[in-house]
């Protein structure tokens, strides 16, 4: 992975140093200092929790700040602890502001302090407890009827919900706030506003990084014209803070060492729930096990009688007993226009869906845009369908990448409808059980990959073995992607050039697809394309992984927590389109390395289950509270006060016109 983050700090970031103001730059070191102390602190406790010098003799009270209802891996994650939490008996409270509602002011943060420690809210400004109930008539907020703390899709409760309203904080919304033994945060906007909302409190703050684009120095930070530079600044002077920081990855932990000296954070990695992410069939505990067997290459969505089962597990409710954590059960509430189209009534034409489709061939609904028809002229065969999952809208995703690496697919799948070599269709078709009808001789002795559109690149052509037989036989490549919008203009009109217009490839868009239909979505196609320039985890491999579902990748950061290149899945450097395209080739059409990836891949992601994620989220609370009075000492300090305090103006000037902020 390239080391974007080497160039993380500026002149203008927000850390010590940096603030043009000799006091404030004092107080910022004083305050950097302190938070490397919490981090000791916090370490030591955890390190005492795995020993058993710590028990946990009770269970707790925990707030979870959900900070927006849009379809996320982090949003999926964060439901997901609330989920494993209330399973293990604690009581979890969800704590939301619906869009509209603005940050609270550091003045009103200030003026409770000594009230929330006495645990009651500010009677003679008018804001009281908030409940759902006693919300005011917001439903202009959101396209659902009542506004809850969870997200509707989630299909996950909590104990209690607490919604935020103007110019509303935590300590004033929630009177009940010093019973709470720890509160945690998934947006480092939302840390200043707890440090300075609970200063008199021992309440424990924990702010859960999942690997935001600045911490990887993402150049959209510099974007003239948007909020990004200003909320950069807010996360540099946020990871100064003594607040306990929890990281989703030693790929992560890492760079919060090497860049901000918090190399002592505790990690909670993500887990998967391999009851309702899994192969279509139960894959045997048995090293000769035969994966094709499982789950053959070419048997989209077939019907056996284990699919029963599966459609059971799908439909079913959540419950306490069986919570599908990060299975949700309804759409994106934020997009309205995606309701419908899932429940049946979609605008694309069943004349452009090709007959052997996954979709249609394992009941999916029929998706919301299909781009590239069929060409007639050539002898199409069952397609290789390749899944995509991810929003088209960030950069970081690598989505252009992707469609370079199927382009280059294409066109050389595509060679034998032009009179060229076709060896791998041929090699594909024999292994497949096919026979190579009305097949040519050739003298052609290889088949090279070309990078043909893009003329400035300068990597050498990729070569690969091929036969001597030729055949006007067409392997189309059709694509799934899962995605929370439509692509921009500039995407589709790449997807067009890329093959769909010639007939040779064939997209399909999901966009904003309920939930419950991700794993069957995973299970009905033969590989999931993943070209992320950087992630502190990558939450689609590990769902692919745990479908039986071959896996090529950039390697990124995070997946190599979790995953292997050359075991488990196939990684290639980001932005390298030739080396990602030549390994998507592999997987499509060597039998026995989709084998080999099958079925490592399942192991690997059964290593990541949901009770080993839930123990150390459990440590990571215990020693938080358990350090709580020590922490909230240093979070009194002066110097710590005047820090969080202008990181709290910081914030609110930032997110002004951002309503995902809090």
């Amino acid at each position: 992975m390239q080391d974007s983050y080497l160039k993380l700090h500026h002149a203008c970031c927000g850390c010590p140093g940096t603030l043009k103001d000799p006091d404030a730059d004092s107080a910022g070191a004083a305050t950097a200092a302190s938070s490397q102390v919490a981090d000791s602190l916090i370490s030591n406790y955890s390190r005492l929790f795995d020993l058993g010098a710590i028990r946990a003799e009770r269970h707790l009270r925990i707030a979870y700040l959900i900070p927006h209802h849009h379809v996320t891996g982090g949003l999926k994650v964060l439901c997901q602890h609330v989920a494993l939490l209330r399973r293990r008996g604690h009581y979890v409270v969800a704590v939301y502001r619906p869009p509209g509602s603005t940050s609270v002011s550091a003045r009103d943060l200030k003026g409770s302090a000594s009230d929330n420690a006495q645990g009651h809210h500010d009677g003679e400004s008018g804001v009281g407890f908030t409940t759902i109930d006693s919300i005011p008539s917001q439903n202009d907020l959101s396209t659902s009827t009542t506004i809850t703390a969870l997200p509707s899709w989630s299909g996950v409760t909590a104990d209690e919900e607490v919604l935020l309203g103007v110019d509303q904080h935590l300590a004033s919304a929630y009177p009940q706030v010093h019973t709470l033994d720890a509160v945690v945060c998934g947006m480092f906007q939302q840390v200043p506003e707890l440090l300075l909302g609970l200063q008199n409190t021992s309440v424990a703050i924990i702010y859960y990084e999942q690997g935001h684009e600045y911490l990887f120095g993402d150049v959209s930070r510099f974007i003239t014209g948007s909020s990004s530079a200003a909320l950069d600044r807010v996360f540099h002077m946020v990871m100064g803070l003594p607040v306990v920081l929890a990281v989703v990855s030693e790929h992560a932990r890492k760079v919060l060492d090497t860049q901000f000296g918090r190399g002592r954070a505790l990690q909670v990695p993500n887990g998967i729930n391999t009851q309702v992410f899994c192969p279509s069939v139960p894959v045997l505990e048995s090293e000769n096990c035969n994966v094709s067997d499982v789950m053959p290459m070419q048997a989209l969505g077939s019907q056996t009688d284990q699919e029963g089962l599966d459609e059971r597990a799908l439909t079913q409710q959540p419950s306490e007993e069986h919570n599908l954590l990060d299975l949700p059960n309804k759409t994106d509430p934020c997009n309205s226009t995606t309701r419908s189209q899932h429940s049946g009534a979609s605008s694309t034409p069943e004349s452009s869906v090709r007959k052997h489709s996954p979709w249609t061939s394992a009941g999916l609904p029929t998706p919301d845009k299909v781009i590239g028809e069929g060409n007639k002229d050539l002898v199409e065969l069952p397609p290789l369908a390749v899944l995509m999952v991810g929003d088209p809208g960030l950069k970081l995703k690598g989505f252009e990448d992707a469609i370079e690496v199927l382009q280059l697919a294409v066109e050389h799948f595509s060679e034998g409808s032009r009179g060229g070599t076709n060896g791998i269709c041929a090699a594909w078709l024999r292994s497949s059980g096919h026979v190579v009808k009305k097949a040519l001789l050739g003298s052609a002795s290889a088949s090279t990959l070309h990078h043909s559109y893009n003329s400035t690149n300068r990597r050498a052509p990729i070569v690969l073995p091929s036969t001597n037989r030729r055949a006007p036989i067409v392997l189309p490549l059709l694509v799934t992607w899962v995605c929370q919008r439509m692509p921009g203009p500039l995407l589709l009109s790449k997807i067009r050039a890329a093959g769909a217009d010639s007939g040779l490839l064939q997209l399909a868009l999901y966009v904003g697809a309920p939930q419950e239909l991700l794993p069957k979505i995973y299970r009905c196609h033969q590989a999931l394309l993943f070209t992320s320039h950087y992630e502190a985890w990558g939450l689609p491999v590990l769902e692919a992984m745990a479908s039986c579902l071959p896996v090529v990748t950039t390697a990124c950061g995070g997946v190599s927590d979790f995953a292997t290149s050359g075991t488990d899945c196939l990684q290639s450097e980001p932005g390298d389109v030739e080396g990602l395209a030549l390994q998507l080739i592999s997987v499509l059409t060597d039998r026995a390395l989709g084998e080999k990836l099958r079925l490592a891949a399942l192991k690997s992601a059964q290593a990541n289950s949901l009770e080993r994620i839930c123990n150390r989220l459990e440590n990571l609370l215990y020693s938080s509270v358990a350090a709580s009075k020590e922490l909230l000492e240093i979070r009194q300090h002066p110097l710590v006060l005047k820090t969080v305090h202008s990181c709290c103006m910081a914030a609110i000037e930032a997110t002004k016109n951002y309503d995902d902020a809090f």
